[in-house]
């Protein structure tokens, strides 16, 4: 066991027995798309498109070569588009993968550069999100299956 005292706060813990799950075999590694963004103008389309987004919470992102697309649409209310400047490779193909703009939101914030950079390989597999200059901290999020 260990404890750790902070004036009158203790944590105690102690260690477990057992294998820790192996993570590093759900983070991508090769990726079919990449692209760079600018972390503010992704970030304020992102928030605009969740308000015309479906119960599912859904917003999708269209990778172009020159620019990364994002729209959502709900037939209550309507439809979002917007187009932001990316630095995109995607061996001359365009995908299109929804994400949940909560859990989008989330990695965005827990980035700190103003360019991120963004890895995919379809809309049925795992993306990765990390700092462009910075590539510790990773952030992997699952598509959502739009039917």
């Amino acid at each position: 066991q260990i404890l750790f005292e902070i004036g009158s706060i203790k944590i105690i813990s102690r260690l477990i027995d057992g294998k820790f799950p192996d993570y590093e075999g759900i983070i991508p590694k090769d990726f079919k798309i990449t692209t760079y963004v600018n972390k503010n103008d992704f970030k304020d389309s992102i928030k605009s498109s969740s308000i015309f987004a479906s119960k599912l919470l859904d917003v999708s992102l269209d990778f172009k070569e020159e620019s990364l697309e994002i729209s959502s649409s709900n037939q209550d209310i309507g439809e979002y588009k917007n187009k932001i400047p990316a630095k995109t490779q995607a061996n001359g193909q365009d995908v299109k993968i929804s994400f949940n703009y909560r859990y989008l939101l989330d990695g965005i914030n827990s980035l700190s550069d103003d360019n991120i950079f963004i890895g995919c390989n379809g809309e049925s597999t795992s993306s990765l999100f990390h700092n462009k200059s910075d590539k510790r901290f990773l952030y992997v999020l699952m598509p959502i299956r739009l039917s």
